[in-house]
């Protein structure tokens, strides 16, 4: 790739920021770079408040208790279908055993000399799980920014689907994000199609954007408004397998409404989140986010040029490990749930809205091999 014009300072601060692959490293940055703006990891945590003015807001552990991002990502997960055979959950039980000890939330935690093994395990899982043509999302991936999948009966036109490549299946690890709720954006095209049927945002994710919104506007002082219909949510995952694996800069710049925040929640491995301005000639800001951790863009940064240059190795025991004091007020993102997965008892609601301990378990091992941003919005 050609050197970036000295003008572009967002691609010069991207390229930079590809090659740093740790925390460590990303600590190692100094005034000789061209990322001297960092918040996260000591640099400069007072550029928080500087964001804030534009209307971008870090709530860091926002999703606090490792069991609510374990359901998170099943629930985000569970439209796909993969849970694997109860021959593969055997293999991943028997590698994250060795050794155990229980983390947070009560599920075994992964001890640095298991994690190796048990990532590999999961890889090889991923590889032959199947994601059949018609799961009840939409889907895209890296085969094409055509490819989508749709219920497979005639709720879709003659000429909708000649426009579409629908393969069989494909395997969970060459996902590269799925697109969740009644839209499907077309990362080709750039814009939003409404899906005949489809399933709905789950009212859980609903639920954790407004809260995340709220919390943002005390950062931003944003005026009091209206509630948010968050109707739409992109799932990103980045396999840690494959080191191409990002999100180059660019704008959301396509919904109805860009008065509306955008509220993205980070998952599994950490990584690098690069804010710029409404030009790629402003110097951007590079932001370290953990698993846990929620970025709200709205006002002023909601039409700026942003993306993910890289993703960092896991940093610690588990991949759903908690950032903050545990004496923190926790955002309980599924109260029914106590820390080891149980449902509190006495609960009468509907437990199709909570993800199983087997899809938790699975989740908590699929974490320990990607990093996973949930980037929910109003798309009308």
């Amino acid at each position: 790739m050609a050197d970036a014009p000295q003008s572009d300072l967002y691609r010069r601060a991207e390229k930079e920021l590809r090659n740093v692959k740790s925390i460590e490293e990303l600590y190692k940055l100094d005034e000789s770079s061209s990322v001297t703006r960092v918040i996260g990891c000591g640099h400069d945590d007072n550029l928080s408040a500087l964001l804030a003015e534009d209307g971008a807001a870090i709530l860091r552990n926002f999703v606090q208790r490792s069991i609510d991002q374990l359901a998170i990502c099943a629930l985000a997960l569970r439209p796909l279908n993969v849970l694997p055979t109860d021959d593969a959950l055997s293999r991943l039980r028997t590698v994250s055993c060795k050794d155990t000890h229980t983390d947070a939330c009560g599920l075994p935690a992964i001890r640095p000399q298991v994690q190796k093994k048990l990532s590999k395990c999961m890889e090889e899982i991923k590889s032959s799980s199947k994601i059949l043509a018609d799961s009840p999302v939409t889907v895209q991936t890296n085969f094409s920014s055509e490819l989508a999948s749709y219920p497979s009966d005639d709720r879709i036109s003659c000429s909708q689907s000649k426009k579409r490549k629908r393969p069989e299946s494909f395997p969970l690890s060459r996902l590269r994000y799925l697109n969740l709720g009644e839209w499907n954006y077309n990362w080709g095209d750039r814009r939003y199609e409404k899906v005949p049927h489809a399933i709905a945002l789950a009212d859980r994710f609903v639920e954790v954007a407004r809260r995340a919104h709220e919390l943002a506007k005390e950062q931003t002082g944003e005026a009091a408004s209206r509630p948010v219909n968050f109707d739409m949510a992109i799932c990103n995952l980045y396999h840690l397998q494959r080191p191409s694996d990002r999100l180059g800069g660019h704008r959301d710049d396509v919904e109805e409404d860009l008065s509306l925040p955008l509220v993205t929640i980070s998952l599994g491995a950490p990584g690098v989140f690069l804010l710029g301005g409404e030009s790629r000639q402003d110097a951007p800001t590079a932001i370290l986010l953990r698993a846990g951790d929620c970025m709200v863009m709205s006002g002023r940064s909601r039409k700026y040029f942003h993306g993910v240059p890289t993703v960092l190795s896991l940093d610690g025991n588990s991949a759903c490990q908690m950032n903050g004091n545990p004496g923190d007020k926790v955002c309980c993102v599924f109260p029914e749930l106590d820390d080891g997965g149980c449902l509190a008892k006495g609960f009468t609601g509907d437990k199709s809205t909570i993800p199983s301990l087997d899809e938790m378990e699975f989740a908590q091992a699929f974490l320990t091999t990607v990093r996973m941003n949930l980037s929910i919005r109003q798309v009308a």
